[in-house]
């Protein structure tokens, strides 16, 4: 399931910001607009939106269908020329660019097409977990959920063999003790499908991610909730909580303020971090639903989305850390060897 936001490795189990090395696809623009008829010639409006390639212009019961112009990625459209010749009656109409709307000669600026992709492909983190590669946040420990608050983490995760290992983490903040303070995703006791969400305490729950739609190689997107209102944790596949992946506790989360660690866990990664890219990490102080996961998913953010406290979509591409586009906090680069910036094949729509 690949991304790339349409405007979307590794974490312990994947979760369409932007990854895997990809060169944008053209996506269709709108329509064309009409051209209104007329003896001069009006210049067509070339308008930045990404959109794919437009059609070209015609003419009504004209002799001529001029090109129009194209837009790739998010570049801006030329204008295409329309029909060259009015027929006896016919108005020409203007050829639609993949951004905005291109005039036809003899004609007025067709209506904007539909918006295409977001400019760019976009990027994923990789991580190596036997070369201890990882990520950490610590500007932002406040804006975590904390105590026994409700939350949602989810993301974009690439896995591939060498990512369903046990105890292999994804992220984790919080810290092991005291009982129920760790909050994570790891590969539980491997090997695919299975994986786990825990707190180190009674919330520890492994299950399997459903194999139909999750293969072991590929993206998939994994959210993990706390619902502190119903006492009650899940895992979420893809937007919808597979069998065996809820329960419901009976005893409180205890999630000290700590640093966020992205792409293994400070305290249980014996084993090594995850094998993988990872994408499109969120972090919210509110417990989502199943549909609220499923709706946004696969889009873009803007940061400013209620009860989001943390947004890393790592579209950075170069550097040493990611900004979080909620607070502008980093998360920084580290362990024994660096994670590296990769295209994003994901694919996800713009807000």
């Amino acid at each position: 399931m690949p991304r790339r936001l349409t405007c979307a490795f590794g974490l312990a189990v994947a979760l369409a910001a932007c990854s895997d090395p990809a060169t944008p696809t053209n996506v269709p623009g709108g329509g064309a607009g009409a051209g209104q008829a007329g003896t001069t010639s009006g210049a067509g409006q070339a308008t930045s939106g990404g959109g794919g390639v437009g059609t070209a212009g015609t003419s009504a019961g004209g002799t001529t269908s001029g090109s129009s112009g194209a837009s790739q990625g998010g570049t801006s459209g030329a204008s295409g020329a329309g029909g060259t010749t009015a027929g006896t009656g016919g108005a020409p109409s203007g050829g639609a660019s993949g951004g905005g709307g291109a005039s036809g000669t003899g004609g007025s600026a067709g209506t904007g097409g539909a918006s295409g992709a977001c400019a760019g492909a976009g990027y994923a983190v990789e991580f190596n977990g036997d070369m201890k590669t990882q990520m950490d946040s610590t500007a932002n420990i406040a804006t975590l959920p904390q105590g026994n608050t409700s939350r949602t983490v989810e993301m974009w995760l690439y896995t591939v063999p060498l990512s369903w290992r046990a105890e292999h983490h994804l992220y984790q903040f919080g810290d092991r003790n005291p009982r129920e303070g760790a909050f994570g995703i790891d590969f539980g006791d491997g090997p695919y499908p299975n994986v786990q969400i825990y707190d180190n305490g009674t919330a520890d729950t492994t299950f399997k991610v459903p194999m139909d739609t999750v293969k072991e190689t590929g993206w998939f997107h994994f959210a993990m909730v706390w619902d502190s209102s119903t006492m009650t944790i899940r895992g979420v596949i893809n937007g919808q909580t597979p069998s065996g992946a809820s329960k419901k506790l009976t005893t409180t989360l205890t999630t000290p303020a700590s640093k966020l660690s992205i792409g293994y866990s400070p305290t249980f990664s014996g084993n090594g971090g995850f094998t993988g890219k990872i994408d499109e990490l969120r972090i919210w102080n509110v417990a989502r639903t199943d549909a609220e996961i499923k709706s946004s998913m696969n889009q873009r953010l803007t940061g400013k989305e209620a009860g989001l406290v943390v947004y890393y979509n790592f579209d950075e591409g170069t550097g040493t850390s990611s900004k979080d586009l909620v607070g502008n906090f980093e998360a920084k680069f580290g362990g024994t060897t660096q994670p590296k910036w990769v295209t994003s094949d994901l694919t996800l729509t713009c807000p």
